[in-house]
């Protein structure tokens, strides 16, 4: 059955050119995590001049517009990043290939966001009614060392009432279920440094670095059915020029588990490895730069809500969603034993690279399945 109804369908026919035209504008926007400000400028005065009323932005940068929950018990969430994984702060750069566009971030989150706006677009036009409130965010800090910020002030602001969470994330097909867990650190080690012929032999803080980052390597992460742990290291910066005996390495190191207890042996591991450099090489420093919980404590609701979610997907589907674990904003809501899923809407590849693309002939099916979903909550 196609929940759609001939209202809807009119309205997204009618707004796919205003969809694309707006994605341009959005896409070029700069947005690294942490660096959001324009791009949420720009959400909450689009927002505004389609009559939404009470949008605001918080102080995490997030853009928020709530319909109808003034006075609600019950609300849900439509949500998507605006962040992207890029440094850049000049416009990003985007080329119309013809049906596809390339632009970093494009998938993820850029057209999620759009999705999001242009449901609140026919919110505010037709102002259906509801037995519920409903919040269309767009939210900051989804990537890298964001660690989510967006969401845990969403959740802050409005957790108590919130009794289900979607945020639109990753490619078409793709479906999260469930969070992965993940701890992320700044190791820095510091030695006395020096010229590289006159002060030769002594502690060379990229070697000692290079030697912790060594050990982490040789760690075996724990084999448990039904789950999966990781680790990597992402950055190493560190010394001042060839001849000079540098005295300060610095790099990023991070596990991650779908699975509590595994998270727990990977901490103990980690915290193993820096003990004993402490004790070898001069000043070991580690700074917790991100922790994102893996816990879901939702039980028979989240099953409930998956189904859902899974329901509206499959009106316009061409293939079997299979759901998955996966670090997204929903982390936080499932934490917090709120039922949470991540929907994919669009063709797109090449996600976290400068080759990102979107295929603009699954606009229309992504709108409908958003659409699909929102009639979900409409009834």
């Amino acid at each position: 059955m196609n929940p759609i109804t001939e209202k809807q369908e009119k309205f997204i026919q009618e707004n796919i050119g205003f969809f694309t035209e707006k994605l341009l504008e959005l896409a070029q926007i700069p947005a690294p995590s942490n660096h959001e400000e324009k791009r949420a400028a720009w959400i909450k005065a689009l927002l505004e001049s389609f009559g939404c009323e009470g949008v605001y932005t918080d102080e995490a940068l997030n853009v928020v517009y709530p319909y109808n929950c003034e006075g609600a018990d019950e609300i849900y969430v439509l949500s998507a990043h605006t962040d992207v994984v890029f440094p850049d702060t000049q416009p990003l750069p985007l080329v119309k290939d013809g049906d596809i566009i390339r632009c970093p971030g494009i998938g993820d989150d850029t057209a999620n966001a759009m999705a999001v706006i242009t449901m609140a677009k026919y919110m505010a036009e037709n102002k259906p009614a509801v037995k519920r409130g409903i919040i269309f965010s767009l939210v900051s800090g989804e990537e890298g060392l964001g660690n989510l910020k967006g969401t845990r002030k969403l959740m802050e602001t409005w957790g108590e009432k919130v009794k289900g969470f979607v945020t639109l994330d990753t490619a078409y097909g793709g479906m999260v279920n469930g969070a992965v867990g993940s701890t992320r650190y700044e190791i820095t080690v510091t030695e006395q440094g020096g010229h590289s012929f006159g002060n030769f032999g002594r502690p060379n803080a990229i070697a000692e670095l290079a030697q912790i980052i060594t050990e982490l390597f040789l760690i075996r992460v724990p084999v448990k059915e039904g789950t999966k742990t990781t680790f990597n290291v992402g950055t190493i910066t560190g010394g001042t020029s060839v001849n000079t005996i540098p005295q300060t390495a610095t790099c990023l190191y991070e596990y991650r588990s779908d699975d509590l207890a595994c998270l727990t042996y990977m901490k103990s591991c980690f915290e193993a490895v820096i003990a004993k450099a402490a004790a070898l090489y001069g000043k070991v420093d580690v700074k917790v730069v991100g922790e994102r919980p893996c816990a879901n404590v939702c039980g028979e609701k989240q099953d409930a809500w998956i189904k859902m979610l899974l329901d509206a997907q499959n009106v316009y589907a061409d293939r079997e969603i299979v759901p998955r674990h996966s670090s997204t904003d929903c982390n936080i809501p499932l934490s917090l034993g709120i039922p949470s899923g991540s929907v994919g809407t669009f063709v797109c590849s090449g996600a976290h690279t400068r080759q990102e693309w979107l295929d603009t002939t699954s606009i229309p099916r992504a709108l409908h399945t958003v659409m699909c979903l929102l009639n979900s909550w409409l009834a």
